[in-house]
């Protein structure tokens, strides 16, 4: 092909001096280079050999992958020049827009949640949507966006390894410690004694009584207003049991 000829080539099939540079060796059909921008894919999305989407698919684009456009539109398809072939990609899927990164969250400061059940959310409001909670006592990760300000409502947290929020009223600096004890008192059951069983089971054996007033030593602590049925103690040096609701926790300090 000489270089008339290939001018004529390059006008019928819409190629144009800015998008091409003429050739000036006999290698002509091979030597046409394209001028492109850089634009990126903001989704998954196929590179195809044609476009229509019945046609072969060449790879797959990753999201925010860079590519070298030749031209094209939104709302069909762009051409791009891939590893020295044409390929088309559908217009949805590419922007003009570099994809930003986003900074690593960097955890700053402890805290404490001071609420039974504390909402993290998805954004600062009590509407925001709703990621999971937090027990009382569980410790928070405050990001680098905390601050101090009394005026703050919610503190951004590292929830799971995303960014939460909590309300900042129910985060404590100081862990509190909840009270435990391994001692109690029996109580509330009249002139009758309170058994006391094998197994925690009203159907189990009995393996002695205890006396109003007796005091009862747990085989482990037990936290205040912990809802449980029945208290493992130690009786005559060995485990047994005793309904819940007849003893009374005895914690360090009160009578």
């Amino acid at each position: 092909m000489n270089r008339q000829s290939f001018l004529i080539y390059a006008l019928a099939t819409g190629l144009t001096a800015s998008t091409l540079s003429l050739p000036t060796t006999a290698n002509a059909e091979t030597a046409v280079a394209f001028e492109t921008k850089v634009m990126y894919t903001n989704h998954g999305v196929y590179a195809r050999t044609a476009p229509n989407t019945t046609s072969s698919i060449v790879t797959t684009l990753a999201k925010n992958t860079e590519l070298q456009v030749i031209d094209g539109s939104k709302k069909s398809w762009y051409r791009v020049l891939l590893d020295g072939e044409i390929v088309y990609v559908y217009g949805q899927y590419v922007t003009s827009e570099k994809p930003t990164t986003t900074p690593a969250l960097k955890v700053v400061k402890k805290g404490y949640v001071s609420k039974a059940k504390l909402s993290v959310r998805a954004s600062a409001s009590a509407k925001g949507k709703k990621r999971g909670t937090l027990k009382e006592g569980a410790t928070v990760q405050l990001t680098q966006n905390y601050t101090a300000a009394s005026k703050d409502t919610f503190f951004q947290v590292l929830y799971k390894g995303k960014v939460g929020y909590v309300e900042a009223k129910h985060i404590t600096f100081t862990k509190k410690e909840v009270a435990t004890t391994k001692t109690g008192v029996v109580r509330n059951i009249g002139t009758v004694t309170l058994k006391v069983r094998q197994e925690p089971s009203v159907t189990s054996t009995i393996l002695g009584t205890l006396q109003k007033g007796e005091k009862v030593k747990f085989a482990t602590a037990y936290k205040k207003d912990a809802a449980v049925e029945w208290y493992k103690i130690i009786y005559k040096g060995k485990p047994a049991y005793v309904s819940a609701q007849y003893v009374t926790l005895v914690f360090p300090n009160e009578k």
